[in-house]
């Protein structure tokens, strides 16, 4: 697991070690009881609002995305072969801050490091002898920004 806790500060505390700073514009969005009490003057309160210090060490600990990426000697990471760049690529996108930015599910299968694999490198379930297939299922509607609901066939990038 990427970011392994049960904390919420912890957790935005790893993947701002992980994943580098949340931007700002999400920052001064967020206006709950919550977010005031976590974030002061555009900085997380790490770690002012640590649990312990065994948390502290966790998150120091963390190692950057782009050090596990890169397989540098410091980060710890085993040396990645060359080929797996468009992996690499995949899951920076997966991992970005921003939505708008983000890869969506859509986009991931049409990413080179899935869509050049042959179908029969991801495995289905095989239904029993003379079973019926199951139903798709609809996606589901996504959550705009103004809590909203939108088509997910018009998100896909």
């Amino acid at each position: 697991m990427l970011f392994a806790t049960h904390d919420e500060v912890e957790h935005l505390a790893l993947m701002e070690r992980s994943l580098g700073a949340l931007p700002r514009r999400m920052l001064r969005a967020a206006t709950s009881k919550k977010a005031e009490k976590n974030f002061r003057h555009g900085q997380l309160r790490w770690p002012e609002r640590a649990v312990d210090r065994d948390s502290e060490a966790h998150v120091r600990a963390q190692p950057r995305l782009k050090e596990v990426l890169s397989g540098e000697e410091r980060s710890g990471a085993a040396r990645w072969p060359d080929g797996l760049f468009e992996l690499h690529d995949l899951v920076r996108g997966l991992l970005e801050y921003e939505p708008n930015h983000r890869t969506t599910a859509a986009g991931a299968l049409r990413h080179p490091f899935i869509a050049r694999r042959p179908t029969s490198a991801f495995p289905t379930p095989a239904a029993g002898a003379g079973a019926a297939a199951a139903p798709p299922i609809p996606p589901a509607p996504l959550v705009t920004d103004d809590g909203g609901e939108s088509s997910a066939a018009g998100a896909a990038r």
